[in-house]
């Protein structure tokens, strides 16, 4: 389905990162590793500018627990902090360790941090940049005026100048972890030389609960969608200030479907209480379902017809539908159709968590790609699930179809 939406028209799609890489996560696995014992300090200490050394290596295989769990970059590029974990049950000395930076497409070391102290057995230690907030450092065992990578580089963990874990590709700038939260899957927790994004969680930035905590959401989790809350019962569908949507919900009927992402469904009254008039139309926002033909001699695109057959057979199921707006942002697109999450149950007296959203599912199943998700889009941190974008399980949805080589992809 084409896009009519001033934003969607505008800016291009920076929720495909410049690496799929596909296959299952793997790594080198909890092995072990030189220990020590040296005695880590009470108070973070702050790390001098280093000389540079040569690029590591991965000629020779080197075995280590150790591994980056979390990289936090926040809307302040300048708070910034990676997290390392160490997978094995001893303590691990940090002497001969390292973290070595790429920048500006080279496969040269930009910069070198050294670490130090010790990481305790099923234990974490943090890295920040100097200039973080204070929020941030006081989380901190080792503070750097190194630790130069706003989310666009690549980076790696190194034992004796040997590479143990990667994150991003070396030799390549990209945008996949700027003013992003990411951390690490909890099924995962290998190291890898190849840097694999499904692997990876995006949590809201700004936010620093889960440094520290290796217990992220887990995959299962994550690919059965998110759900709704009583919290969304009591937020407004339109917002009284400025007639953007509220993130709230409205009941509606099912009128008829028009194909993979457009649905007429009946808003009664509802829409005019808000003064919003115009077409009960409504796209599924943050997805994109191939064209079907609309006249004759036209030709549908591969997988058109398909997604819209599973979309009408989904509310065809269903017994009770929610729109949902979002918080901060328009609740109509430029050609004054509806945009929104659509949430449905197949019951007849549902409970909140009884209802999944449909451009979840649509995505999953492999109909559909996404719809510029920005994940730096201020009004974005408002539509979330137990600390998640709502539109980074979209973004998980559509990995998984990729993966698994689902409709739209089966020929990749």
């Amino acid at each position: 389905m084409k896009i009519y939406d001033n934003r969607f028209m505008k800016k291009k799609i920076i929720c495909v990162s410049f690496l799929f890489c596909l296959c299952a996560c793997s790594g080198n696995g909890p092995a072990t590793t030189p220990s020590g014992s040296i005695t880590p300090t009470p108070s973070p200490s702050v790390s001098p500018t280093p000389t540079p050394t040569p690029s590591p290596t991965v000629t020779e295989k080197v075995d280590s627990p150790l591994l980056f769990t979390e990289f936090n970059v926040g809307k302040y590029v300048q708070n910034r902090a990676l997290e390392i974990y160490n997978s094995g049950i001893a303590d691990i000395s940090l002497t001969d360790y390292a973290i070595d930076i790429y920048r500006n497409f080279k496969e040269e070391v930009a910069y070198h941090i050294p670490l130090e102290g010790t990481i305790k057995g099923k234990g974490t230690y943090i890295i920040t940049y100097k200039d973080a907030n204070d929020e941030i450092k006081s989380k901190s065992d080792l503070i750097s005026d190194s630790f130069m990578n706003d989310g666009t580089v690549p980076m790696t963990l190194t034992y004796k100048n040997h590479i143990i874990d990667t994150f991003g590709t070396i030799g390549y700038v990209y945008d996949y972890a700027r003013q992003k939260h990411l951390v690490k899957k909890k099924e995962y927790l290998t190291s890898e030389v190849t840097f694999n994004e499904n692997c990876w969680i995006r949590y809201c930035i700004d936010t620093y609960e889960t440094l520290g905590n290796v217990d992220s959401i887990d995959e299962e989790t994550l690919l059965n969608g998110p759900k709704l809350t009583s919290y969304d019962l009591t937020r407004p569908f339109v917002r009284e200030e400025d007639n953007m949507g509220g993130g709230g919900l409205i009941q509606v009927g099912y009128n008829y479907n028009i194909d993979g992402d457009t649905t007429s469904f009946n808003y009664g009254y509802s829409l005019s209480d808000y003064d919003i008039y115009g077409s009960n139309n409504t796209r599924y926002y943050g997805i994109n379902t191939p064209e079907i033909a609309h006249s004759s001699g036209e030709t549908s695109d591969p997988y058109g017809d398909e997604a819209k057959l599973f979309t009408t057979s989904r509310l065809n199921k269903a017994k009770k539908y929610y729109i949902q707006s979002i918080e901060g942002y328009s609740v109509r697109e430029t050609y004054s159709r509806m945009l929104g999450y659509v949430w449905v149950s197949e019951k007849d007296n549902p409970s909140i968590s009884n209802y999944y959203l449909l451009n979840f599912e649509i995505m999953k199943n492999g109909f559909a790609r996404p719809a510029f998700l920005d994940f730096t889009d201020d009004f974005e941190k408002n539509m979330t699930y137990q600390g998640i974008y709502l539109i980074e399980f979209l973004y998980q949805a559509n990995l998984y179809a990729i993966k698994n080589k689902l409709n739209i992809y089966s020929n990749n």
